[in-house]
């Protein structure tokens, strides 16, 4: 409804996306995983070496880091660098993209080079055992489940329960209320209720309002999570995070990354023209970041990095940009 009014009064058209679900990944599982960072270069190289045991924590412990090396295996230096690999990949997530919590990495054994190892080696090894070790940990996806309350005339509670179980829902109970209303009380998915408010009204002849607010976190469904991670071409474990000057900040795996410059003209003038050839990427997959770091609705004449899985890169080719720089 302001969307359409903004558009028939100031003719601003309105570009709208659905919300986003706070999805969050934990693991299920226990493991020990090894990983190692190697680099030789023409002086200093790049050694770091870490075996982590991997395991879940209890809900709404976050991410746990503990140690237990014993005869200085590894420097009491380095423990900082492997907490901070294990705490940044976990924020990035290695199912689908969403932050990993509730669960405990503890770092146990390794090795280090007198002269090669530094903090950020042991940062990159922490960072490799960890996308070794999560699939060894039977991950899950957890979704918010809200408690909503529902309040609606009496002669509408029938409809309004089996809406609500068709949303995945659990009804906790009913209240009487004043004037012949009836409070339901429930527990919905989040990702269940983006549309409720209209659906809601629509059932009840306009009278039906609810609330909703966040409970706890549950397991999605196997089938729906396949669908979601499926959807979201497996998380940015697989992908390039590539920073403004066309480096990798950090090597995260399997797909293309790429830094493209838009056409002058594009860039300069036909701004809604230029917005309508990057949405097709951001529905293919991934981020479209402005190098300036400003909202995606600004454009600099600077390049913007974009990634796609690689089954989606020929759609980085077809005219409407040009690649400067690409890496796998």
């Amino acid at each position: 409804v302001i969307s359409e009014r903004l558009k028939r009064k100031f003719g601003a058209a309105v570009v709208t996306r659905p919300p986003k679900v706070a999805y969050r990944e934990t693991i299920r599982g226990k493991t020990q995983v090894h990983g190692r960072y190697k680099k030789q270069t023409g002086g200093h190289g790049m050694f770091g070496d870490v075996w982590l045991e991997l395991e879940p924590g209890e809900p709404g412990t976050g991410v746990v880091f503990a140690e237990k090396v014993v005869g200085g295996v590894v420097p009491k230096g380095f423990f900082g660098g492997v907490e901070k690999g294990v705490r940044e990949t976990a924020a990035d997530g290695v199912l689908a993209g969403y932050p990993l919590s509730d669960f405990k990495a503890t770092l146990y054994d390794g090795s280090f080079h007198p002269v090669d190892s530094n903090e950020l080696s042991f940062k990159l090894a922490a960072a490799l055992a960890m996308k070794e070790g999560v699939p060894q940990c039977r991950p899950a996806l957890m979704e918010p489940i809200m408690d909503v309350e529902v309040r609606v005339p009496e002669r509408f509670m029938g409809d309004v329960n089996r809406d609500l179980n068709g949303r995945r829902g659990r009804v906790l109970g009913l209240d009487a209320a004043a004037d012949g209303f009836q409070v339901i009380h429930a527990h919905v998915p989040q990702s269940e209720l983006f549309t409720y408010a209209t659906e809601l009204r629509s059932l009840t002849g306009g009278r039906g309002t609810f609330t909703a607010t966040v409970d706890h976190y549950e397991d999605v469904p196997a089938h729906l999570a396949e669908k979601i991670v499926d959807l979201l071409g497996g998380g940015p474990d697989r992908a390039h995070r590539v920073d403004q000057s066309g480096g990798a900040d950090h090597l995260l795996g399997e797909h293309a990354a790429a830094f493209v410059q838009l056409p002058r003209a594009r860039r300069r003038g036909d701004r809604d023209g230029l917005r309508a050839h990057r949405v097709p990427l951001l529905e293919a997959q991934g981020a479209v970041v402005d190098a300036g770091g400003k909202p995606e609705t600004e454009f600099s004449e600077r390049c913007l990095a974009v990634e796609v899985a690689p089954e989606h890169a020929a759609d980085l080719r077809d005219g409407h940009v040009a690649l400067v720089d690409e890496d796998q």
